[in-house]
């Protein structure tokens, strides 16, 4: 059985630290970044079944880059968002 390094403890106590309304809504987006995710790679199916236009592809490969900023974004800014509130 292959065995997961674990995490250091700095990346677990962002998360035990965080609001629970900031949590909730990096839940939210990342949930919206994955289901973005899930319609591009649908995309890049219906084009490589049916061949239907070269469009299917560019539009797939714009929306799994705009979900994986997103997911980003969402992990980035709910992180600085909780320390500014922290903060004061």
């Amino acid at each position: 059985m292959l065995k997961l390094p674990k995490l250091p403890k700095w990346f677990t106590d962002i998360f035990k630290d965080l609001d629970k309304k900031i949590f909730e809504f990096m839940k939210k987006g990342f949930a919206l970044s994955y289901f973005i995710g899930i319609i591009s790679v649908l995309l890049l199916v219906i084009y490589k079944n049916s061949y239907i236009s070269y469009d299917f592809v560019n539009i797939s490969i714009i929306l799994f880059r705009m979900s994986i900023f997103f997911l980003v974004q969402f992990f980035v800014c709910g992180i600085a968002v909780n320390k500014i509130c922290k903060m004061h």
